[in-house]
């Protein structure tokens, strides 16, 4: 079992190890407090979302995966909704900039995306069959809508709170 998981490490491309430590680097940037404009939020949400409809849409069964992926993204927003509601955020001085406290989140959605794809590659991987098999497709384009729901429900609750903010002149502190 350890000679896999070694195997595994030893065989993963060397693009793929950059791209966790910029993953990292962005999450351990959005534990601090950040003054960003509006449109820079849907960032890591967009790459949630295109990584896995696009996954959902390339596989041998997509009539099955993206309503799965659908539904999956639907159920999850409102987590991500709670999620955003307890962020600390303020309209910043500058016009269509908004204050953000620092959160995990960032962390957290840009890991479990970066997780569950290398999972996923090593697991058809190892076993090719997978690819083919609609358990499989079907349960891997629930888990991306997941986590693409909770991206996107975070993404709109803090542009919900910002639009508030920026009508009211208040500092909106979190709930």
């Amino acid at each position: 079992m350890t000679t896999a998981i070694v195997q595994t490490f030893l065989h993963t491309p060397v693009w793929v190890w950059g791209l966790l430590a910029l993953v990292l680097w962005l999450g351990w940037r959005g534990l601090q407090v950040q003054t960003v404009a509006p449109v820079r939020l849907a960032i890591l949400p967009a790459v949630a979302v295109s990584v896995s409809l696009f996954n959902a849409m390339s596989t041998a069964h997509p009539a099955l995966s993206v309503p799965a992926w659908l539904l999956a993204a639907c159920l999850a927003a409102p987590l991500g909704g709670l999620i955003a509601a307890r962020r600390g955020l303020s309209v910043a001085s500058g016009q269509g900039q908004l204050q953000l406290a620092g959160s995990w989140f960032p962390m957290a959605l840009g890991l479990s995306i970066f997780v569950v794809r290398y999972a996923m590659g090593v697991a058809v991987g190892r076993q090719p069959s997978l690819a083919a098999d609609l358990t499989w497709i079907v349960a891997a384009a629930a888990i991306g809508g997941a986590i693409a729901g909770i991206g996107l429900g975070w993404l709109a609750r803090l542009l919900l709170r910002y639009r508030r903010a920026l009508r009211t002149g208040r500092v909106m502190e979190a709930a």
